[in-house]
């Protein structure tokens, strides 16, 4: 009967010892996450990097604890889901609850990347300006725009514009770009004096160019309105446009026909026009006298080809 109770008390102890992490909890003997970057949009956006985490040694579940290093830009909870509170780089840290001196570590950057980016630079051996205009949406695609070039040198001449779509993927501060045309290719993200650009290699359609893509602005300038202009095609045909400023959407009209609607932003004073439906395209803007003026100015939604030289003017 002795024998009995001793048995049965080893029994329990054995019981509580298997629900009482700490009595059988073995600390791993190394802990790895599979990313050291991650890049998220904007506030409410959540990651789970509990599914970066590697360990090795110690028990088959290891019990792991996860911090921020600032909880104004992001919080991340007891499952390892991370979500973005602010703007700017915090770092996550996952460590084993039994030796915290056991942890790996990654740099998350919060930052509203999805938006539109441009950039002009002057490239000598073909005596023209390239400018480019580069649009990241939500759903992980990407537009992409070259406007026509007047090449300069010997058999150049005028090279029409160039469009691209296509997807992304991030990788930290590193974006990676498929597109339909241009192939891939990578751009660096990166924030300096609380101003973001991308960086690197591009492909302008035949080439690569260095280039530094700015991201630009959606706030108002006061542009909200109606603008117009009557003028003439090459061929003197009439062109009667009307264009349409409300809140970061346009609509572009010859007479009574659509020719462009989307959404615009502004890089200093100048409109960058967006398409969704018809042609892209970009203006100069000058609050002060109420107009918008452009020398690539759509006026057939069909043939990009088609533009005029326009100022048109707030009614």
């Amino acid at each position: 009967m002795k024998k009995i109770k001793v048995l049965s008390m080893a029994v329990t102890l054995a019981a509580v010892c298997t629900l009482s992490a700490g009595c059988i909890e073995k600390a791993p003997d190394k802990i790895e996450l599979k990313v050291s970057e991650l890049m998220l949009a904007g506030t409410g956006e959540a990651y789970d990097i509990s599914k970066e985490v590697i360990t090795e040694g110690g028990s088959d579940s290891p019990k792991l604890k996860y911090k921020v290093s600032d909880e104004s830009i992001a919080v991340v909870d007891d499952n390892g889901v991370i979500t973005a509170k602010g703007q700017g780089t915090v770092v996550v840290t996952v460590a084993s609850s039994v030796d915290e001196g056991i942890a790996a570590a990654a740099d998350v950057l919060v930052y509203p990347y999805h938006n539109t980016y441009s950039a002009v630079k002057y490239i000598e051996a073909m005596g023209c300006n390239i400018r480019i205009r580069l649009a990241l949406n939500p759903d992980g695609s990407y537009d992409y725009y070259r406007y026509p070039m007047n090449v300069a040198l010997s058999g150049g001449g005028q090279m029409p514009s160039l469009s691209d779509k296509g997807s992304y993927k991030t990788s930290g501060g590193k974006f990676t770009f498929t597109g339909d045309i241009l192939g891939e290719f990578t751009m660096d993200f990166k924030i300096e004096d609380k101003t973001a650009y991308l960086e690197g290699d591009m492909p302008t359609g035949g080439a690569t160019t260095h280039m530094k893509l700015m991201i630009n602005s959606k706030e108002s300038k006061g542009e909200n309105g109606t603008y117009t202009a009557s003028t003439e095609t090459e061929d003197c045909s009439a062109a009667l446009l009307t264009l349409t400023l409300n809140d970061g959407k346009y609509t572009l009209k010859n007479s009574d026909k659509k020719v462009s609607e989307g959404s615009y932003t502004f890089e200093n004073n100048r409109i960058e026009f967006s398409a969704k439906y018809g042609v892209s395209f970009g203006a100069d803007y000058n609050k002060g006298k109420g107009t918008v003026e452009g020398t690539l100015i759509p006026i057939n939604a069909e043939a990009e080809e088609k533009n005029v030289s326009a100022t048109l003017t707030k009614q």
